[in-house]
């Protein structure tokens, strides 16, 4: 028998209003799921992928946990498309799970979307699900490398989520756990902050599962929380299983084929589309019942959803499509690039015509008031026309104030009669000043009185 410890821990970040995440654990069942599409969508679209799943009670096998996933799927397609509100929500999940398998218990990994599925153990850190994004298609293909992918502008596109279509492919794992090991699923919140090295680091630790999911959503909301931040750690606290190299004890799978009626309300009585994640990942068959003469996902259905040929060949589909998706994506990028291009020019012709109007008057090179034909601009000088001769330090504190701070004109004429102004009022203040000047120059001594008793008279001397 397996026993499980459980932590979780989810923080809205330092950018987002609200948590569009959703967290499970409970039952032997952990679950991330990170919702989108705005407004409270993804909010409803990841709440009822958590929900779907955490109706699975008691005794559960891969398959039951593969045919929920797929019903949390089409219930999410089904209420976005019933709902103009909720057009367009979808979510990625990923989930860890105790599952009986050939007659002994497991853990079962499943995921869909870019919501992830870690293991520490004596071998190290790795990561058990593979992302559904654009750029790990790129990777994976050898477009792109590992660390161009982190700065990616397209990294966020996914390829796979549940509700974008109503039929989804879900990859499935199983995993024969060793005591002592350590299990983390996360949303990208967590990943877009914290690279590989340091969330290996706080998972060795040791600290108990809970305080653990603590720090690592803390660290991710310390170093930028971009996004919400969902965090469940799992410690593998006993196992049965016989001490093996990783690779023993981790299969992908192929989940065989489901079908299900659509009569009834819960995962158990859906008709869906098993999933079969095998290298080439392919489309189980999936037969019509009797009494339903147009299932969701009879052959031709599928062979339509996947632009698959009559033959069936779903894996060369599946590769058009990524071609697609990815020259599509390209083409956006481009699109984006050009309008953001226009954008700058657009502002840049503005400066530089606003730049080119009009004209100014401020101190010159040689500190005179001088003319210039435009207005100064960002980083965009005027040009100089000509300066009047009248040195700043003649004029009046007031007006060597005001041509300092510069004046805008619109019409030349305006501009000169301002300087003429100035240069008048340096004229009448120095004319002014030698005035005064001369006439203190030229007062003469006063007479001296004559002495009292003399005769005041204004005849020359001598009568």
């Amino acid at each position: 028998m397996i026993r499980l410890e459980f932590g979780s821990a989810s923080v809205v970040g330092q950018v987002r209003s609200g948590n569009e995440d959703s967290v499970l654990v409970a039952d032997g069942l952990a679950a991330v799921a990170d919702g989108m599409g705005g407004h409270r969508a993804g909010e409803v679209a990841s709440a009822d992928a958590i929900d779907a799943l955490a109706d699975m009670e008691g005794n559960r096998s891969l398959d039951d946990l593969v045919r929920t996933v797929h019903w949390a799927n089409r219930r999410i397609s089904e209420r976005a498309s019933a709902d103009p509100e909720l057009r367009g929500m979808g979510t990625t999940v990923c989930a860890v799970g105790l599952v009986n398998f050939e007659d002994r218990e497991q853990l079962a990994v499943v995921n869909v979307g870019d919501s992830r599925v870690y293991l520490l153990g004596a071998e190290g850190f790795r990561q058990l699900s593979e992302d559904h994004s654009l750029v790990e298609s790129l990777v994976r293909e050898g477009q792109i490398t590992a660390e161009e992918a982190q700065s990616h502008p397209q990294r966020n596109v996914l390829t796979r989520a549940l509700g974008v279509e109503p039929v989804v492919a879900v990859d499935a794992w199983l995993l024969r756990p060793l005591s002592g090991e350590r299990i983390l699923l996360c949303s990208d919140g967590l990943t877009n902050e914290l690279d590989d090295e340091r969330i290996a680091a706080v998972l060795g630790d040791g600290d108990p599962a809970e305080l653990t999911a603590q720090r690592l959503a803390a660290e991710a909301d310390a170093a930028g929380g971009r996004d919400n931040t969902s965090v469940v750690v799992i410690d593998i606290v006993d196992s049965d299983t016989a001490d093996a190299p990783f690779e023993q004890r981790f299969d992908r799978l192929t989940t065989p084929s489901v079908d299900l009626s659509e009569e009834g309300e819960g995962p158990n009585t859906e008709r869906v589309m098993a999933v079969i994640p095998t290298e080439a990942t392919q489309l189980s068959d999936v037969a019509p019942a009797p009494e339903q003469p147009e299932p969701m996902t009879g052959d031709e259905d599928i062979a339509e959803l996947a632009g698959a040929s009559d033959e069936g060949d779903l894996a060369a589909a599946q590769a058009e499509a990524a071609a697609a998706g990815a020259l599509a994506a390209r083409w956006r990028t481009a699109a984006f690039v050009v309008a953001i291009l226009g954008v700058i020019g657009l502002a840049v012709g503005a400066i530089l015509f606003t730049a080119g109007r009009g004209w100014y008057v401020r101190e010159g090179p040689d500190g005179q008031v001088a003319l210039y034909r435009g207005t100064p601009v960002l980083w965009i000088d005027p040009v100089l026309v000509d300066e009047s001769g009248a040195a700043l330090e003649d004029l009046t504190e007031a007006d060597a104030a005001r041509v300092r701070r510069g004046r805008t004109f619109s019409e030349e004429a305006t501009a000169r009669e301002f300087i003429e102004n100035i240069r008048a009022t340096t004229t009448t203040t120095t004319s002014t000043t030698t005035t005064t000047t001369s006439t203190t120059t030229t007062v003469r001594p006063t007479t001296t009185a004559p002495p009292a008793g003399a005769p005041t008279t204004n005849a020359p001397p001598g009568q």
